[in-house]
């Protein structure tokens, strides 16, 4: 169980995110919080971070079950990939 408490978005209460080991009620605490904070209705912003950004990330569900999961997975990686090269050919430009 992994208890956590937001304040700055009316009433101020301990809730709790339950998993089945320590390391899952974690990551369920991090996307409860995620989700609350998209969910309140107005832009929570990370500190010296880029606006929107609440600085909770959104996981890959493992809830649909491994073949899920890893397909979600590899979509991210591949976005990741592409968007990488890009800025490595945007920077690689203006070096010439």
């Amino acid at each position: 169980m992994c208890p956590y408490c937001i304040e700055g978005l009316g009433t101020k209460t301990i809730q709790y995110a339950i998993g089945s080991d320590a390391i899952q009620a974690l990551f369920i605490c991090f996307e409860a919080i995620r989700t609350r904070l998209e969910s309140c209705g107005r832009e929570v912003t990370w500190e010296s971070g880029e606006r929107g950004d609440a600085g909770f990330p959104r996981f890959a569900p493992t809830l649909y079950g491994l073949r899920f999961y890893k397909r979600v997975e590899r979509l991210m990686d591949r976005e990741i990939e592409r968007f990488a090269r890009k800025a490595e050919e945007t920077y690689r430009r203006k070096e010439l």
